[in-house]
């Protein structure tokens, strides 16, 4: 189980299931995809049912924009850490390195970058798009 997911990996696992009485449309993504890696799950914060029938534990909630509720999610899951990150967004030679370099080999060449700061980068920059 990896640590972390990129949100179009969550995309990809998400099931689109049945709308809901109101008709809103509703989505299940398995439990893992919002873990640490050790088999601590976390709620997501738009999530509120747990299911484990069908498909196997996971979340559904209701979304009419399932990609943008997660990178709110994720930007929420940033916000509620102890550790203050912060993107590097601002910063032109990281950020040309960022659209070139897939994610490991930006990583390595920014050993003292996180994991965390380059998803937080990722997340302001899709938002500006």
């Amino acid at each position: 189980m990896k640590e972390r997911y990129t949100i179009q990996e969550k995309l990809d696992a998400s099931i689109r299931l049945k709308n809901d009485i109101n008709g809103n449309p509703r989505f299940y993504i398995p439990c893992y995809y919002f873990s640490n890696g050790k088999a601590e799950f976390r709620r997501p914060n738009f999530a509120n049912k747990y299911r484990g029938r069908q498909y196997g534990a996971g979340w559904v909630f209701q979304s009419y924009n399932l990609k943008e509720e997660l990178k709110l999610e994720l930007k929420k899951h940033f916000k509620s850490l102890n550790t203050k990150y912060t993107s590097f967004i601002d910063d032109a030679e990281k950020m040309a390195d960022f659209k070139q370099l897939s994610k490991e080999d930006f990583l390595s060449s920014y050993s003292y970058l996180t994991e965390i700061e380059y998803d937080l980068t990722l997340v302001e920059e899709t938002n500006d798009e």
